[in-house]
């Protein structure tokens, strides 16, 4: 499942607008647009975090999504021959790499943060 098909999917089960989603999230209605079109395949850490929290989601289940898409593309360029992997596609790995590890260190923050308001507490 694409991100595009994962935004998609979870708008449509919340019942929500585009206008709705992109107004909880606090991104915008081209962006949005882009995400669930396909023309945009990654999106930064903060638009990661705010659509997850506009899901109802952690950032420890949108990483795994995200996750589990990398492992798809992955499997996808090992299978291609060198030659034929072009620049946006390494480029694109390289994208979705880097926004799996910031979404990796925030879910670390996250835990930590919840553990320290624990023991505070």
């Amino acid at each position: 499942m694409s991100l595009a098909d994962v935004v998609t999917t979870r708008r449509v089960e919340l019942g929500l607008s585009k206008a709705e989603l992109s107004r909880r999230a606090r991104i915008t209605r081209s962006t949005l647009h882009e995400i669930e079109n396909g023309t945009r395949k990654t999106i930064q850490p903060a638009t990661a975090n705010a659509l997850a929290q506009a899901f109802g989601l952690d950032a420890t289940r949108l990483r795994n999504v995200l996750a589990h898409e990398l492992g798809h593309y992955q499997t996808a360029l090992a299978n291609a021959s060198a030659a034929a992997l072009t620049t946006f596609e390494l480029t694109m790995l390289e994208l979705l790499r880097d926004v799996i590890e910031r979404l990796d260190a925030q879910c670390e923050y996250l835990s930590d943060l919840r553990d320290e308001l624990g023991r505070a507490s």
